[in-house]
């Protein structure tokens, strides 16, 4: 029986690790949800994601194929029934639903860091700028780039799980739960990546500007 069990466990886990494939954060134009953001949290900024879950779900995550919850936005909570129970799953989203400030934080912190546009993976296109921008502006410690960080990563994320927050407060039955996770990012106001959200502050589109820009603003049209 035992190890039947263990089994099955394994045979969820492959199933979970397929999903991945679905994750479609580094192909342009991918549809990327709430589910897939929180299943690359997991996976490419471990430390901050156990802060807020915990390190054993952490470890659930992650054995899972960093797929958990982008699997259970398809097949619901019975998709994954053989590597979380329901109730560790609830606990684990109402964390990340409320840690808007943490995951802020953190995508800012990963941001001043920055990595080469030939590096790039997985959750990178949502905090790195090209090179090009980076190099332009004297780098993320100059002035340009503080602001870039603070007035839009910062508060871009921080709006956005607020909004994860009440909705996820609203959350009832099961199917809502799946409609949650499969709710595009653009649906809750990441509708950018940090280098589209970079050059429409540049260009002071859409109600965004960089403060130190106000007088060069015109001169950056055509990036």
């Amino acid at each position: 029986m035992e190890q039947k069990k263990k089994s099955d466990s394994m045979s969820e886990m492959k199933l979970i690790m397929e999903r991945w494939d679905k994750y479609l954060i580094e192909e342009e134009g991918g549809e990327v949800t709430i589910g897939d953001f929180f299943d690359a949290f997991a996976k490419y900024m471990p430390s901050t994601f156990s802060k807020i879950v915990g390190s054993n779900a952490t470890k659930i995550v992650i054995a899972g194929g960093a797929g958990l919850f982008a699997t259970i936005a398809t097949g619901g909570l019975g998709a994954v029934a053989g590597v979380a129970a329901a109730p560790l799953i609830n606990k684990m989203i109402d964390r990340l639903a409320g840690s808007g400030e943490a995951i802020a934080k953190a995508v800012a912190a990963r941001a001043r860091e920055q990595v080469p546009d030939d590096k790039r993976a997985g959750l990178d296109l949502y905090f790195d700028i090209d090179d090009g921008f980076e190099n332009m502006i004297g780098g993320m410690d100059d002035k340009i780039g503080k602001e870039f960080i603070k007035y839009g990563l910062y508060v871009d994320y921080l709006d956005a799980f607020n909004r994860i927050k009440e909705e996820k407060e609203r959350i009832e039955t099961e199917q809502e739960l799946q409609a949650f996770l499969a709710k595009p990012l653009r649906e809750i106001g990441i509708d950018k990546t940090a280098d589209e959200l970079f050059k429409a502050m540049m260009r002071g589109e859409d109600g965004m500007e960089l403060p130190s820009m106000d007088s060069e603003r015109v001169a950056v049209k055509e990036i």
